[in-house]
């Protein structure tokens, strides 16, 4: 079920029609009917902003493990997220949310030019190739049906 409505691109109303109703989709469009965004899902939500940007609004974030005292990056959810590993060559982020199976991922090293090697399970990601103080990213796509 589809809900639309038009309140100005107002989100905080979206988000008060999805916590009554739980549609799986909610359009927000302008005073003029134009497209401003979509919002997937209740609670967490996967939003495309009027720009056109996919923006993952999650109540929680992953966390961090076996990574020296790094620390995840303000902002970072499940589909993408940063860690600088401090004191440590390996990462294990946690997702927030465990996946129905293990999510497609990209990693990137943002400070040197050693290769990553990523292995994403359901439950977490295994982040090796690292060298202490490095900032690594990573996006992921949960696979159709999961």
């Amino acid at each position: 079920m589809i809900w639309k409505t038009i309140f100005a691109g107002t989100i905080a109303v979206a988000a008060l029609l999805g916590a009554i109703y739980a549609p799986k989709a909610l359009d927000v469009l302008d005073p003029g009917g134009e497209p401003r965004g979509r919002l997937v899902g209740a609670g967490n939500a996967v939003q495309v902003d009027a720009n056109g940007h996919l923006i993952a609004n999650q109540k929680v974030a992953p966390t961090v493990a076996t990574c020296g005292s790094g620390a995840v990056a303000g902002g970072s959810t499940d589909i993408a997220g940063a860690v600088t590993a401090t004191g440590a060559t390996a990462c294990t982020v946690t997702w927030a949310q465990a996946y129905v199976t293990a999510p497609f991922c990209v990693l990137t090293d943002y400070t040197t030019a050693a290769g990553l090697k990523g292995v994403p399970t359901t439950t977490n990601i295994a982040v090796t190739g690292l060298t202490s103080g490095d900032k690594f990213g990573w996006q992921c796509t949960g696979q159709t049906g999961g």
